[in-house]
């Protein structure tokens, strides 16, 4: 009897073929007509309607079913309508965060599938149309073999998605279970498989919890739910792992944090951030909010270091870090001390308040944060971005030639190279918005100050951990990021960081482990 994750698969399916069969055929005419080969224009707009109807299709069954075994959990899904509206945000908020991804990797396998039995047959010196012929025979395969894949993952990756997003509209704890298929096909280690998914069959936690899943490594990779887009495409493609839900109150097995335990409960204080209008303003804030036991910014442009203040308290609120040692010129903190000419920021992770405890200084020169500065040093990087292009693309093309790069880097790689900012190729928040500019500099140097000046926190732990089993710069992931993040572990984490807390579409270019460890640790997150 098939499943009821079978069954979605299995209406999903024709819906996929449909869609690849056609754009196949749609370039396979384009190139009997002109002997050119590319996606159609709107193949990114059908791609999408496919995706758009399988989601309807997956998101539907699961949340229905879910709300219809715990009635008494949604008493605000009164009627059908209710729930169809639920069911319609749903679909919209997956393909706002995870279709560009998706379309961008079917179209490209698409068409790099046909671009391959024709450059087959040209080495084989074939005319056109012998190569046209080796196409239309070889589109019926390619179809159905991908339709398969494609409607297995996004029918089991959205219908999870929807599982958890309903059960997070429940009016009563809940607590969720991993339930793993028992056949042979189930990810296991002792099958050589990369991740463990028999192991952790039966494995419940709270709902907004991860579940940790072993790998091969000796590690564990966190997912929200089954066939987590976040994960490894070794940990989600054609998973078939589901989630059952039961009442907290219900379950004595295990603790189900308050929402303070986890999360935020009520706004953040940065939210309603009000810029301090002098030094002694800034000083008394930087004190107050505890973000240094303390400060001295005497010297600072007031207009244009004043609004930092925020993206300080932003991360110590969603991270909840300690007061650093002290903010301010390191010279009035280490006298005799000087920076570079072209220091923007820096922090001086190994300084320590003896009557505190609390480490790192934040140094802050008294040039930081002038317009004309910032706007001067991101013209001046213009060229070394442009060089840097160049020698990215070479690179990655030795890295391609010598070794079978990891399959989600170089997925990454080609959406990085045709929809990123180039801006942050060199360092990130390399621009010439001096607003922008200045809260990337602080971003990259509370990335030092989670990973190193707060050596004995949870966080810091794990981000060591990671470094130590990824090694994500010996595996390339560094050529995502940025070229300063090649320079060693301490700057890719700061450049990765920068890049979390700076701009949230362009996530995927952190390694997926580090990406969950910064979610995971982030009050605001609510993934």
């Amino acid at each position: 009897m098939a499943t009821e994750l079978e069954e979605m698969e299995e209406a999903a399916t024709p819906i996929v073929s449909k869609t690849l069969t056609s754009l196949m055929r749609d370039m396979l005419a384009q190139y009997e007509s002109d002997d050119m080969v590319s996606l159609p224009t709107n193949a990114n707009e059908r791609v999408g309607k496919m995706l758009s109807d399988v989601y309807q299709i997956a998101m539907r069954e699961t949340g229905q079913n879910l709300v219809d075994d715990l009635k008494d959990c949604f008493p605000q899904l009164e009627t059908k309508q209710d729930e169809e509206s639920l069911f319609e945000k749903l679909v919209a908020e997956y393909l706002e965060r995870f279709g560009a991804a998706k379309i961008f990797q079917i179209t490209e396998t698409t068409r790099k599938q046909i671009m391959g039995v024709i450059n087959e047959g040209q080495k084989e010196g074939l005319g056109s149309q012998q190569i046209a012929d080796l196409v239309r025979a070889a589109i019926p395969s390619f179809s159905r073999s991908r339709s398969m894949l494609i409607a297995r993952t996004e029918t089991h990756g959205s219908s999870q998605f929807a599982s958890l997003r309903t059960a997070q509209q429940s009016t009563r704890p809940l607590v969720k279970t991993w339930n793993s298929v028992e056949d042979a096909r189930t990810r296991s280690i002792l099958m050589d498989d990369t991740h463990d998914h028999r192991v952790i069959d039966g494995q419940r936690v709270a709902l907004e919890q991860s579940f940790m899943v072993p790998t091969i490594f000796g590690t564990k990779e966190p997912l929200l739910y089954p066939g987590d887009p976040n994960g490894t495409a070794g940990n989600v493609i054609n998973c078939r792992c589901s989630m059952t839900y039961r009442r907290a109150d219900r379950d004595s097995a295990i603790s189900v944090p308050t929402a303070s335990a986890t999360r935020r409960s009520g706004p953040f204080e940065y939210e309603s951030f009000v810029a301090p209008t002098s030094v002694a303003a800034m000083n008394k804030f930087i004190t107050d909010k505890g973000l240094a036991d303390s400060a001295d910014l005497k010297g600072l442009n007031v207009k244009a270091t004043a609004p930092q203040l925020k993206a300080i308290l932003e991360v110590k609120e969603r991270f909840g870090l300690k007061p650093l040692a002290g903010i301010g010129p390191i010279s009035r903190y280490l006298p005799g001390t000087r920076t570079g000419k072209n220091v923007e920021a820096s922090v001086y992770t190994n300084i320590t308040n003896r009557d505190t405890g609390n480490r790192g200084i934040l140094n802050v020169p008294t040039k930081f944060g002038k317009d004309s500065e910032q706007i001067d040093l991101a013209r001046r990087a213009r060229k070394r971005v442009s060089l840097y292009q160049d020698r990215q693309e070479d690179s990655w093309r030795n890295i391609s030639a010598t070794i079978e790069p990891e399959e989600s880097l170089s997925e990454r790689y080609n959406q990085m190279r045709n929809t990123s900012r180039s801006e942050y190729l060199f360092t990130v928040g390399n621009t010439e918005d001096p607003e922008r500019r200045r809260n990337s500099t602080i971003f990259h140097e509370y990335g030092h100050v989670i990973h190193i000046a707060e050596r004995d926190s949870d966080l810091s732990r794990e981000i060591n951990k990671f470094l130590k089993t990824r090694e994500p710069r010996k595996n390339h992931w560094d050529i995502l990021v940025s070229k300063y993040s090649s320079e060693d572990d301490d700057e890719y984490i700061a450049e990765t960081f920068a890049l979390y807390m700076m701009d949230e579409s362009e996530h995927y270019r952190i390694h997926p482990e580090l990406l969950k460890l910064y979610k995971r640790y982030d009050r605001a997150n609510n993934d």
